[in-house]
Parts: structure tokens; C-alpha cells; sequence
């Protein structure tokens, strides 16, 4: 795309997708002609290089799919250990943009590990509910079958 700026265009460049676009040279001539005069002889070429390099690596662009849903029935009074699933790379991951493209497949991680664990919508989870030391692991122990933290 050319930006006409006073005396002076820029043309941007923006590369998407192929790996045909990627560390590679471009030789481009552009054919410039003038807005006062638009008879060819007012025509110049003009030529320059493009070079496409390969985008760093970035593991914090990799797609997540969703963990598998968990379902437990619990009575009052007793309690029981969840073992949550651990998010997974989606199939898509090294599909998804260049910057992914460009990662080999050992460099980001495969599996995920949680940080925190609350209701969906970000608020605490209820006082019947704790996470243990694991990584992975839930207690759930309601005590009267309410839902309030």
C-alpha cells in the first residue's frame, strides 16, 4: 500500500502466511508515473529489495484447547479429590500465525499447568471448594449443599 506524505510514498509490506514469503529476497520494480504527466515517456522504474525474515518465536500466542468437563456428585459432609484435566495445544498451534509457525515443535510447551482456579466468570470459588498443593487437584467437601461461598 502506497501513502503519498508531501514529496515522499511509503509503501508497507505486510506479509502473512507463506512460508514462500519467509527469509527470502524479493527484487521488486515499481513503475512510477506522475499525476501532472501520464504519458508513458514520464514513467520511471524504480527497484529495491524486500527481505521477509522468519518471526521470532512466541509461546504466548499458542492456542489452547479447552480442558474435558468434570463432573462429580458429592454428598454433604463427605468430601472427594478432583483431579482436573491439564489444558492441551490445540491442533492448530503451529498453523496458526507466523510467529508460531516459526517455532519448532519442542519449543513451547504441550501441556499446561494452572496458575489459579476460579468460578468461570473469574469470582472465588466457594469456601467448600479448595485447591491443594497439586497443580491439578480440587477438594470438594460441601457442608450443608449450598451454593454460597
Amino acid at each position: 500500500m502506497a501513502v503519498h506524505s508531501g514529496s515522499t510514498y511509503r509503501i508497507t509490506a505486510a506479509p502473512t502466511s507463506s512460508n514462500t514469503e519467509l527469509q527470502a529476497a524479493h527484487t521488486l520494480t515499481l513503475k512510477v508515473v506522475s499525476n501532472d504527466y501520464s504519458s508513458s515517456q514520464t514513467a520511471v522504474t524504480v527497484s529495491f529489495t524486500v527481505t521477509v525474515n522468519t518471526p521470532p518465536c512466541n509461546c504466548a500466542l499458542q492456542p489452547w484447547d479447552s480442558g474435558t468437563g468434570v463432573t462429580r456428585t458429592v454428598a454433604v459432609g463427605a468430601s472427594d479429590t478432583v483431579t482436573l484435566p491439564l489444558p492441551s495445544v490445540a491442533s492448530n498451534a503451529y498453523s496458526s500465525s507466523p510467529a508460531m509457525r516459526s517455532c519448532s515443535a519442542n519449543a513451547c510447551a504441550t501441556t499446561g499447568s494452572f496458575t489459579s482456579v476460579t468460578l468461570s466468570g473469574g469470582g472465588a470459588l466457594p469456601t467448600w471448594i479448595t485447591k491443594t498443593n497439586s497443580d491439578t487437584q480440587i477438594v470438594i467437601a460441601p457442608t450443608d449443599g449450598s451454593l454460597k461461598s
